[in-house]
């Protein structure tokens, strides 16, 4: 996983220009999709552009950043109630190992791009459901951040509008 970059998966990206006129902030190839797991890559357009603060149910995650670099929040789910703790911001790069969320260990998450024209490779196991993911926002947004390992209150919301997704043409993998 830690070896994956764009060029082992046969992805041509659209050049920088391309995305950056692009009118989602996000764009995404399937590589696979099967009932035991799903792989995608995502790319995030403009500086400080994001893929808002989500979760996936009972799933595992691997993040791998193929180019420039993320930022990651990740703050895990405790029980029915939307509390949550705050784990702090890390700073990931193509250098970086990848990164592994499961459930109730950052599987409430945000990746914010640091630079334009990011790109992640994403793992999610088992395979992405029909439940999809829920997004949530700080109860207190005007607050700020918390301190690392801080327990924080967040507030189930909708998808937010302007997060939204361009399909990079790929031809996914059909088998394994």
């Amino acid at each position: 996983m830690s070896s994956v970059t764009i060029e082992t998966l046969g992805i041509t990206l659209p050049n920088i220009k391309q995305f950056m006129q692009a009118p989602a902030p996000t764009s995404h190839a399937w590589v696979y999709e099967g009932p035991k797991f799903n792989a995608t890559v995502f790319g995030i357009r403009g500086n400080e552009e994001r893929i808002p603060l989500h979760d996936h149910p009972g799933l595992c995650g691997f993040v791998k950043i193929t180019s420039f670099s993320t930022k990651l929040r990740a703050a895990p789910p405790e029980g029915g109630i939307v509390e949550a703790l705050f784990e702090g911001q890390r700073q990931l790069t193509p250098e970086d190992q990848a990164v592994h969320l499961i459930p109730g260990n950052g599987n409430i998450h945000e990746i914010r791009a640091l630079v334009p024209a990011t790109y992640f490779f994403d793992v999610l196991i088992p395979g992405y459901r029909s439940d999809g993911c829920g997004y949530y926002a700080l109860s207190e947004p005007d607050a700020g951040l918390p301190p690392p390992n801080t327990p924080t209150l967040l507030r189930r919301i909708a998808a937010p509008a302007e997060h939204t997704t361009l399909t990079i043409p790929y031809t996914p993998v059909d088998r394994l």
